[in-house]
C-alpha cells in the first residue's frame, strides 16, 4: 500500500494533460493488484486525459493493459512499450506496438525469451522416480 498509494493519489489529483512518471509500481504488490494497477493506469488515461511513462518489469501490468486494449478501452495507438535488450556491450531499443486486439506487433526475437524458455525446461523435465 505505501508504494502503489502515492501513485494512486497523485494520479487522481493531477491536472489533465500531465505526464506522470512512475518507476517500477510493481514493488511489493501480489500480481492481481499489478494487473489492477494496469487497469488503473488505463482508466487515467482514457478518462483524465493523463499520460503515464512507467518504468516496469511487471508482465501483469504490461498483459493487462493489452487485455484494456483488446476490449476496447484504449486505442492500440495511444499505448507503446519500449523494451530494451543488452545481449552484449550494447543496449538495443525496441519501440514495441499494439494491434487494436491487444497483440505486440513488432517484438524481437528475445522479447520474453527468457520466460519461455524457463517454462519449456520445467514442461521438459522428467519427474523424479
Amino acid at each position: 500500500m505505501s508504494q502503489s498509494l502515492p501513485i494512486i493519489v497523485e494520479s487522481v489529483l493531477a491536472a489533465p494533460s500531465t505526464r506522470l512518471l512512475v518507476q517500477q509500481p510493481e514493488v511489493h504488490l501480489h500480481p492481481k493488484a499489478q494487473a489492477a494497477l494496469g487497469t488503473f493506469l488505463v482508466d487515467m488515461v482514457r478518462d483524465g486525459k493523463r499520460q503515464f511513462v512507467v518504468e516496469t518489469h511487471s508482465d501483469y501490468i504490461l498483459d493487462r493493459i493489452r487485455q484494456e486494449v483488446a476490449e476496447g478501452k484504449l486505442p492500440a495507438e495511444s499505448v507503446v512499450f519500449i523494451f530494451l535488450d543488452k545481449p552484449h556491450i550494447e543496449t538495443n531499443i525496441f519501440h514495441l506496438h499494439l494491434d487494436k486486439s491487444g497483440n505486440i506487433l513488432n517484438a524481437p526475437a528475445s522479447y520474453r525469451r527468457f520466460f519461455l524458455e524457463e517454462e519449456i525446461n520445467l514442461l521438459n523435465r522428467t519427474a523424479e522416480k
